[in-house]
């Protein structure tokens, strides 16, 4: 009898631990996973936002098209972006050449990277 007390007093311990991990280690891999979803989408958002800053729309339909976005956020940079290919023909032609000067130190050009690891720091 005094073993099995023992051993009921080390093993049910242990047990509840290895239980706890198990559970915890399935827990910490989905949100990890989610983690980076999340980066990802903040990413291509981040792309998105800067093409369409700089009237850049045909990179925007490209980072919008390569996107990994929720529905409600592409729906929304669509909306965006059909306004600005309606409104853009009205704009005064100085407004372009002001955002080319204002990014040149960064980018020559109107592309807005090309890729989704593109990042606003470069």
């Amino acid at each position: 009898r005094g073993f099995t007390s023992v051993l009921i007093t080390f093993v049910a311990p242990i047990s509840v631990f290895l239980l706890d991990f198990y559970f915890t280690r399935g827990f910490s891999s989905g949100l990890e996973t989610e983690r980076e979803s999340m980066q990802n989408v903040i990413t291509a958002s981040e792309w998105i936002a800067e093409c369409l800053s700089r009237f850049d729309l045909e990179g925007a339909e490209t980072a919008l098209t390569d996107s990994p976005l929720p529905p409600p956020l592409q729906t929304a940079f669509d909306s965006i972006l059909a306004n600005l290919h309606t409104y853009r023909p009205y704009l005064p032609q100085s407004c372009f050449e002001r955002f080319r000067e204002d990014f040149s130190g960064s980018d020559d050009s109107d592309d807005c990277g090309g890729s989704l690891s593109h990042s606003s720091t470069d």
